[in-house]
């Protein structure tokens, strides 16, 4: 195992943010850490950066205990969310920052940075000032900053949250195909749902200071093993009876027209593009969600035929 979270916590008075969490992660995967705010996800990775001391537990790192090491000493690199890039630097003095603590010559600490530059696809942006970049550059400039170093592992916090929608989808492209390029071991934060599952090779799901589901994104959308999980991650269709909780995703509901057999109205519709969302009530009163492509048209007031097979949570 290639980062081992053994059995830490953390507390700020009787605030237990992280209670005897434990996480194995191998070499070169990508994991998200997804939850809510305040579940405890960015705690987790200021504990790996150094950047906050745990109370118990332990820390390992490619063999190596680095519970107690400074930051500086760990072999890890940390993205923020503010990005943290030094305004009177050009993106070049940027990215090289780190590899003068290295005792790396100028010039060689240059060609460096410039690789690491186009790697990021920031080719001929070297002598630009900070102030002259758009968010995704910026981004970008913050990335090739923490890999210049060539850290064990690449901590990224949010990096995408102060973006445009279209701007975090080709970034998320970005940073997967940097991972894979460079065989990176990244931990990357986030609440976005999307983000987490167009990226990840292993989602944690958090809730609470502890871990609520974990697996690959399949696992963690076809099989939840919760009610917390359940309900986090995409939308469902919820029944509790007998003490037990059964659900159906939108998606999984089959809609039809019938003038003699039907069981539900349409209710509600919501063109979303490619999908259509619409509300149905059956005639036993249930309300369902129910999603499917645009190439079916069905409008508010019409009587339908809905068929699905629930599930039961586990």
């Amino acid at each position: 195992m290639f980062l081992k979270i053994d059995n830490i916590s953390k507390s700020y008075g009787s605030n237990k943010v992280l209670s005897d969490f434990n996480l194995e992660i191998d070499k070169n995967e990508l994991i998200c850490l997804l939850g809510p705010s305040g579940c405890g996800k960015t705690t987790v990775l200021n504990c790996i950066g150094g950047f906050i001391k745990v109370n118990s537990g332990k820390i390992i790192l490619d063999s190596q205990d680095i519970t107690n090491y400074y930051p500086e000493d760990r072999e890890v690199s940390t993205v923020f969310q503010s990005y943290g890039l030094f305004p009177h630097m050009t993106v070049l003095e940027n990215v090289r920052y780190g590899l003068k603590f290295k005792n790396i010559k100028k010039k060689e600490a240059n060609n460096i940075a410039q690789d690491m530059l186009n790697i990021v696809k920031l080719k001929n942006y070297g002598n630009k000032k900070i102030n002259e970049l758009s968010g995704g550059e910026k981004q970008r400039v913050a990335l090739a900053r923490s890999l210049v170093v060539k850290p064990k592992i690449l901590l990224l916090d949010e990096p995408l949250s102060n973006l445009d929608a279209l701007l975090r989808i080709e970034l998320r492209a970005e940073i997967k195909r940097i991972h894979k390029e460079l065989n990176l071991t990244t931990i990357l934060v986030t609440h976005d749902q999307e983000e987490a599952f167009s990226i990840a090779d292993r989602i944690v799901l958090m809730d609470k200071g502890k871990i609520s589901s974990m697996g690959t994104v399949k696992d963690i959308y076809y099989s939840p093993n919760n009610l917390f999980s359940l309900k986090f991650i995409g939308s469902s269709n919820i029944l509790e009876k007998d003490n037990s909780v059964y659900y159906i995703r939108p998606e999984k509901i089959q809609l039809a027209f019938s003038k003699d057999k039907s069981n539900a109205i349409i209710i509600d519709k919501s063109f979303l593009g490619a999908l259509v969302s619409y509300k149905v009530k059956e005639n036993n009163g249930n309300i369902l969600k129910v999603t499917t492509l645009n190439n079916q048209d069905f409008n508010v007031g019409d009587n339908v035929f809905v068929s699905y097979n629930l599930e039961i949570l586990r």
